[in-house]
């Protein structure tokens, strides 16, 4: 397991099971040390039963353990800082995951909730554009490699030309860098 914490983030990625409950213990001791926000934002991302594949029984996850705790503490770190989060909490599983189990977690808090709700969609699209994660959907006819969408693309592309204005560099969260 792997942990980072500092006063406003807690980052974790490892193979354990969790729940909402396990994220949201690790997000109130955040909360508890800075007592600011008015607002939390929630995202729980399972493995569901379909995606590039039809009938898809779990998903396995490979990851570079250093690399991938270096990019997800950059995202949380600017998330914090481009939102004026109080605190944020991610915690992302690796290896065998199966139905229905929580692939990632999100929690942002804020001052406000549009902050906060904007952090969780912007550090969700970060994942999906930069961290190293190499991801295998597994179905009755064995494993699949997934490869990365258009839509997740798309909407990254949507966040660079949104916070282009407030000057904040995204450019070590380029995909050609990390994988």
């Amino acid at each position: 397991m792997a942990v980072i914490q500092t006063k406003r983030l807690w980052v974790q990625v490892d193979e354990l099971p969790f729940t909402a409950a396990d994220l949201e213990a690790a997000h109130a001791v955040l909360h508890v040390e800075n007592g600011a926000s008015g607002a939390e934002a929630w995202f729980l991302g399972r493995v569901r039963a379909y995606g590039d594949q039809p009938a898809v029984l779990g998903v396995q996850l490979e990851h570079y353990p250093a690399m991938t705790m270096r990019v997800l503490q950059e995202i949380a770190e600017q998330a914090i800082a481009q939102f004026g989060l109080n605190s944020l909490c991610l915690r992302h599983r690796v290896g065998a995951i199966a139905l229905g189990e929580i692939i990632v977690g999100v929690i942002a808090g804020s001052g406000h909730r549009q902050a906060a709700l904007d952090a969780v969609a912007f550090v969700m699209d970060a994942l999906k554009h930069a961290a190293p994660f190499w991801k295998q959907e597994i179905t009755p006819q064995g494993a699949v490699w997934v490869e990365q969408k258009d839509a997740d693309q798309a909407r990254w592309a949507s966040w660079q030309t949104t916070l282009a204005a407030s000057n904040l560099d995204m450019s070590n969260l380029d995909t050609s860098k990390v994988k």
